[in-house]
């Protein structure tokens, strides 16, 4: 205000100071994210994360959106601060974008686009078959040359496998049973399908099994097979509970068919008599057509377990005592976001997890499990993990101040809480190094855990 001679008013120098007004600017600044492919089309579905950060360390008040629809996500910012930005979406690999409000004389508009890159489709995930007392369990691969009873070293995988469900369960006691196909002499079949058990039991005997756990039954041709849903996904022409007998092989249209029943006769198999209740037996399934892969994994590898994990023994490297040494370069897992990419790995850390796929099985809502992934850094430089993300529904444990030097183990622990979720799911937990490939983009290591939701 002012009473100054001069001024506005228009009375006198006494009366009516003039008042005077003014607009401050007021400075602000906000961000704009969008999100799309590697060939530019709008990506939907996906979540952006905004963390503050102040001495290279995140700070509380961050900001996520997801959303079903569109591909645009706005934020408004803080002044005076560094953040980083994480684009993210569930079928591709995240990644990052790093830039300040520090200094700004004006106000600002920041905008970013994320061309996010597809992750390659997982292999289709492990189903399970689960065997009962009195079930038997066809051993598919035990070969004999036509008409003879010694075993072919074709048969060893499976017999492999058998040997180490009998070490894994010393209390299970079988029946090994050889059976025919109806044509020849059923005397003739029953003897030779005798001979045929007899090797698979002594192959055994010879191999360490206790004679005492198994009896050997030559069937013949008395026990027709009976079509499961397996075999039924297999052959279009067999429906399940089909029963391969004679009349109902030779009433089939074709001699292909024919052949075809008549070999799904020709098997050898095994069931419980003593011990476990139940074991299960892995295969692959591919989910889109429900038929099994014809590259099952291997039996001998962890028998019996109901787990089978995403990554090969020959890129981990399993041992009893942990992870061993792989050689370098070591084969990278599609999860990471190395994967397929032309690094100069020799200057970059390289983790190596023992699973990257945990099964927990069936969990009842609102139950608590706990999961700890092992790895190590077989890179030729340290490691050292700057953020880890998963949904609200994982706790993770990890000191994102340790750095792994070249060889060196660490684990991360998680804690899933089922107490919000209403439906079977596949998470993700994703893993931001601090050193950052060709591109300026942290390297990211992805893990995943399943489960089954039960009320």
């Amino acid at each position: 205000t002012s009473n100054r001679e001069g001024g506005r008013s228009i009375k006198s120098r006494t009366c009516c100071d003039d008042i005077y007004t003014f607009e401050i600017a007021r400075l602000y600044a906000d961000l704009v994210v969008g999100l799309f492919t590697e060939d530019r089309e709008g990506l939907v579905g996906g979540s952006v994360q905004l963390e503050p950060m102040v001495n290279n360390e995140i700070v509380p008040g961050g900001d996520t959106q997801n959303k079903d629809q569109g591909n645009r996500y706005d934020f408004g910012l803080e002044l005076e601060y560094d953040y980083m930005v994480i684009g993210d979406h569930p079928d591709y690999y995240p990644d990052t974008f790093f830039f300040n409000t520090k200094g700004l004389e004006e106000s600002a508009t920041t905008t970013h686009r994320f061309y996010l890159r597809a992750k390659p489709k997982p292999p289709p995930e492990p189903e399970f078959d689960t065997i009962y007392p009195r079930e038997p369990f066809v051993l598919e691969n035990i070969l004999f040359e036509f008409d003879k009873s010694e075993i072919l070293p074709e048969s060893e995988p499976d017999l492999e496998y058998l040997k180490g469900l009998m070490e894994q369960y010393p209390e299970m006691v079988i029946e090994l049973s050889s059976h025919t196909d109806p044509q020849g002499q059923p005397s003739y079949n029953q003897r030779l399908s005798q001979r045929r058990a007899n090797s698979t039991k002594r192959w055994l005997i010879q191999n360490g099994i206790d004679n005492d756990r198994m009896t050997a039954v030559g069937y013949g041709e008395t026990v027709p097979k009976a079509v499961n849903e397996l075999i039924a996904r297999r052959y279009d022409f067999l429906e399940v509970n089909d029963v391969l007998t004679e009349e109902f092989i030779e009433a089939l249209p074709t001699e292909e068919q024919k052949e075809q029943a008549y070999f799904l006769n020709r098997r050898t198999e095994f069931q419980i008599l003593e011990g476990p209740t139940y074991i299960v037996k892995p295969r692959i399934i591919n989910r889109e057509t429900g038929e099994e892969l014809e590259e099952a994994p291997d039996r001998n590898a962890n028998p019996g377990t109901g787990m089978i994990d995403d990554q090969s023994e020959r890129e981990i490297g399993i041992e009893q005592s942990g992870i061993r040494q792989v050689s370098f370069p070591p084969d990278l897992h599609p999860q990471s976001s190395l994967y397929g990419r032309d690094e100069n790995l020799e200057e970059l850390p390289l983790l190596i997890f023992d699973q990257r796929l945990i099964d927990l099985g069936e969990v009842t809502k609102g139950e608590t499990r706990e999961m700890v992934f092992t790895f190590r850094n077989v890179g030729k430089v340290p490691a050292k993990i700057m953020l880890i993300q998963a949904c609200e529904c994982t706790t993770v444990d990890h000191n994102n101040t340790r750095v792994y030097q070249p060889h060196e183990v660490g684990e991360i622990r998680a804690v899933f809480d089922s107490t919000e979720k209403d439906e079977s799911e596949t998470i993700s937990i994703d893993i931001f190094l601090e050193q950052e490939d060709s591109r300026g983009t942290p390297v990211l290591e992805e893990l995943r855990y399943s489960y089954e939701l039960k009320e």
